[in-house]
């Protein structure tokens, strides 16, 4: 299951979006 690393990319995407 590849959890962290779906959060960590959806992280990753809104924090670029928010910028």
């Amino acid at each position: 299951v590849e959890t962290f690393g779906a959060m960590a990319k959806t992280e990753k995407i809104a924090f670029i979006l928010e910028q």
